[in-house]
């Protein structure tokens, strides 16, 4: 067979493949025709109708361009069409744009998500217009194909990322197998396009053109199987979103029937309720003594008067329409706002029945005024949202109080034991593996007292502190941290400053939230500022950062627990909001802000009064003479005694240690040893507890109590709070670090010295 003749059959196929596809078309379309007379105005349904209707008219329009040029031409695709295959080109490509664009359009109305009208008509006109500039720039069918392989092929991808993104409960067979047909739609365009671009590169026929010829010849038939797939889809679409509205209907329906009868039976219990009988012209003619009540001056009577003149102006044509409507046995409610007498108005719930008197209909009207109902159900949700806050917020602190007792005890045991090797081992790999499990008992030893203090509210001990003494001790102990983030940590504050009534340890805290949350924004090679001194005759402590700043939205919403903008497992979210409460437990304010210009930076300040009694402490502590240093330990647990005797021991003390708070008291009752110089307990023992061995030093031995420090993983509970808070004496909170230890041992063995204030 020569070149001419596989011309001709591949035309002739392609021919006989459009006139089947073009009959499919016309029976779709009529099918929708019909759908859309039962699916009733459904804008997906007309849609889709016309998509068919396009698309018959596309195909139209290839056989009359077929029809244009038989008999078949001899130069197959490189022929130059008349003027009339132009047009039918025109209105072919036109019509398979519309299809498409339809279809997406359809795709759309069903998911809810359909396009203004202005809009529409907008794409419409640009469709035109890109079809007629299209057939005349390019003027091969070929060529044409192309352009429309790489139009129609988005539209079936968009079709189906529509179809794909709508809520699970709207998903069915029929958008799951339509989603289906979109995207074979979308990919044999996109093989389309290619095949095509090969023949217009090429100027050859179909059937040379590998492995895409049989493709290409088979065109027609395989969108003629696509759009049978696709109606198919389509259908069942419709079918399933009418069988959900017929459901939703009946269920709305069974729910009204429900409710109106609810309401009937309510209508008759309340006797209380203003009763009304109204004629046919809409005048009271029967009042109960609630009705006078409400609409008639003091002793009169509301028989007689209109009852559009019982309601505010605005809600009267809304009456009218609600009592022109028939009742069909069952009340019916209505919201107006009534009129009294004074012209003042008021909520009222008004139902109505028909009812036969004497041969003549009468609207009967049980009205009941809802102004103290709406006021009531307002403050009992109210009282109801503060109760489930409240509840929510005590289950949350016990949970968060027991959680971090039980964490605490084994961290206190982590961290003073490794703290103990730390002084002890040589640099070295072993070193190095015990810092960095230390580091992370450090973390999570913030964690835990970010949340006791979150749950106690700022709650501490308070007492005359060096703001510049704590202040260095968080920074120092910080600077290794900053470091391993390569973070450039700096520190500006006098030498001295006036002492402040404060909880050096929840100050501790507030400088470690507020550094480490710079550090964070800082990053890599970044730097942090701390920044301590007096303003307004008050303490300022401030930290900024050179990081990208806050963003202007989120500024109100920093301080908010648990709020954060790290990644998951780089923060709690409750840095900054402890930072606040304990800044305001002391009487001071926390405020965040930009440093300009933008991207420059943030800074952190917190101002906080100083107190009574305005004194400069000595930075330096006259330790006591190691020589006559004792020391006695009352704690249940032996991980936590050994290594805080060991630590004391390297320092000179004598160290006894006892198992409970009994042994402890035996130990001070007896004469075996002198007095001790410094008495370390746990609160919270089996048997008698620190709390008890206080209350018996108290009965026995008062004046050993100045020597007590206590130890506790609890500061939450309100016993502990509170003997706390009346004692006064110094607390190392669980988990702790033996620098702690060491700095409260110092400031119970050395008093600081006075210097007058200015």
């Amino acid at each position: 067979m020569n070149d001419l003749d596989t011309l001709q059959v591949t035309e002739l196929i392609a021919f006989i493949g459009t006139i089947v596809q073009a009959a499919a078309a016309v029976l779709l379309a009529g099918l929708f025709f019909l759908l859309s007379r039962r699916a009733g105005r459904r804008l997906y349904v007309q849609a889709w109708t016309w998509a068919l209707v396009a698309l018959t008219v596309g195909i139209a329009a290839v056989v009359a361009s077929y029809a244009a040029q038989y008999p078949l031409p001899t130069t197959g695709f490189q022929k130059n069409p008349t003027f009339l295959v132009h047009v039918f080109q025109a209105v072919y490509l036109f019509s398979k744009l519309m299809f498409g664009g339809l279809l997406v359009l359809g795709a759309a109305a069903y998911a809810e998500r359909a396009p203004t009208r202005t809009r529409l008509q907008g794409a419409i006109l640009g469709l035109a217009i890109f079809s007629i500039v299209t057939v005349a720039l390019l003027r091969t069918l070929d060529r044409i194909v192309v352009i429309q392989a790489l139009a129609v092929a988005p539209m079936f991808a968009v079709g189906a990322v529509v179809l794909h993104r709508m809520p699970p409960a709207r998903r069915g067979i029929g958008s799951r197998l339509t989603m289906l047909v979109c995207v074979v739609d979308a990919l044999l365009w996109l093989a389309y396009g290619v095949g095509f671009s090969l023949i217009w590169a090429h100027e050859m026929v179909p059937d040379y053109v590998n492995p895409l010829g049989g493709l290409l010849r088979a065109n027609p038939f395989i969108d003629t199987v696509m759009e049978m797939l696709l109606a198919f889809g389509l259908v069942v679409m419709i079918n399933e979103q009418v069988e959900r509205e017929v459901e939703e209907e009946r269920t709305g329906r069974l729910t009204e029937l429900a409710a109106a009868s609810d309401r009937l039976g309510a209508v008759i219990r309340a006797a209380v309720d203003a009763i009304v009988l109204l004629d046919a012209t809409g005048r009271v003619t029967l009042s109960n003594a609630a009705a006078d009540l409400m609409f008639a001056p003091p002793g009169g009577t509301a028989a007689g008067k209109r009852f559009a003149d019982c309601v505010v102006d605005s809600d009267r044509m809304e009456l009218a329409r609600w009592l022109d409507v028939p009742v069909a046995g069952d009340a019916r409610n209505l919201a107006l706002l009534g009129l009294r007498p004074d012209g003042t108005s008021f909520s009222i719930e008004a139902s109505a029945a028909e009812v036969s008197l004497g041969g003549a209909s009468h609207r009967l009207l049980v009205i009941r005024d809802i102004t103290v109902r709406e006021k009531a159900e307002a403050e009992r949700l109210e009282l109801q949202k503060r109760l489930a806050q409240f509840e929510k917020s005590e289950a949350l602190g016990r949970l968060i109080s027991g959680i971090t007792h039980e964490l605490n005890n084994p961290l206190a045991a982590i961290l003073t034991a490794i703290g103990d090797l730390l002084e002890t081992e040589p640099d070295g790999t072993q070193r190095q593996g015990l810092a960095a499990v230390y580091e992370q008992a450090q973390r999570c030893r913030l964690i835990t007292r970010n949340l006791v203090y979150f749950i106690r509210g700022g709650e501490g001990q308070r007492q005359e502190t060096s703001p510049v003494q704590v202040v260095t001790r968080a920074v120092d102990e910080l600077r290794q941290e900053a470091a391993r983030r390569q973070v450039t940590l700096t520190l500006e504050a006098p030498e001295s400053l006036p002492a402040i009534m404060a909880d050096p340890i929840a100050l501790e805290q507030v400088v470690a939230n507020l550094t480490l949350n710079a550090m964070e924004a800082a990053d890599q090679g970044g730097r942090v500022r701390v920044l301590v001194t007096v303003r307004d005759g008050r303490l300022l402590l401030a930290v900024e950062d050179n990081g990208p700043g806050i963003p202007p939205l989120l500024l109100s919403r920093i301080f908010d627990p648990f709020f954060t903008r790290k990644p998951a497992g780089k923060g709690s979210g409750l840095g900054l909001p402890v930072a606040l409460g304990i800044v305001q437990h002391h009487g001071g304010t926390l405020m965040a802000e930009n440093i300009a210009p933008p991207g420059r930076g943030a800074r952190v300040s917190a101002e906080i009064p100083f107190g009574p009694g305005r004194r400069r402490l000595q930075a330096e502590e006259k330790p006591a003479s190691p020589n006559q240093r004792r020391a006695l330990i009352v704690d249940d647990e032996a991980p936590v005694r050994s290594p805080l005797r060991r630590f004391l021991e390297r320092r000179g003390w004598q160290v006894v240690e006892a198992e409970d708070g009994e042994q402890g008291l035996r130990i001070l009752r007896g004469h075996e040893f002198p007095d001790f110089d410094l008495i370390l307990s746990d609160l919270k023992m089996p048997g008698m507890s620190g709390i008890d061995l206080h209350n018996r030093l108290l009965e026995e031995r008062p004046e050993l109590l100045q020597r007590i420090v206590f130890i506790t993983g609890d500061v939450v509970s309100a016993e502990v709070a509170e003997f706390l808070k009346r004692t006064a004496r110094p607390v190392l909170e669980k988990p702790f670090e033996l620098t702690e230890l060491e700095q409260v041992v110092a400031r119970l063995n050395a008093a600081p010295r006075e210097i007058d204030s200015d």
